[in-house]
């Protein structure tokens, strides 16, 4: 399976804490997921213990996120789970680091395509590399 990683930080001006809050709270990604900004009527199911979510669109297609790990202000660890348009899992994670009131925060991701879509390695990354 043609496997794919990537990264991409940004300094946002707030605390890790505040930065952490928000990106910890899966209800709190409709305004800044581009995923969901690209189908803002999606359906969406959010667990009640605050670990997973679930999203199904006829653009967006449809999956699962769920905390696999979870550091307080520096670090949360996903499973991420494509359904649709096609079966793939991906490990996810968020880093932020503080300084001065400025939070680096680092998204990184990991995971494969399935082999029959080998030649698409340098575009999915690109594609979703664009998204970050």
């Amino acid at each position: 399976m043609p496997k794919f990683s990537l990264s991409r930080s940004i300094e946002i001006n707030a605390s890790s804490e505040n930065v952490y809050r928000v990106v910890r709270d899966f209800k709190r990604w409709t305004p800044w997921s581009p995923w969901i900004l690209a189908e803002p009527d999606c359906a969406l199911d959010f667990a009640d213990d605050g670990k997973r979510y679930s999203w199904e669109g006829k653009i967006i297609g449809s999956g699962e996120m769920k905390i696999l790990d979870d550091h307080a202000n520096t670090r949360i660890d996903y499973e991420l789970t494509f359904l649709k348009p096609w079966k793939s899992t991906s490990a996810v994670s968020f880093q932020f680091a503080e300084s001065q009131g400025v939070t680096t925060t680092t998204w990184s991701m990991n995971g494969s395509l399935p082999f029959f879509l080998f030649w698409m390695k340098k575009m999915m990354s690109a594609m979703v590399g664009m998204d970050y």
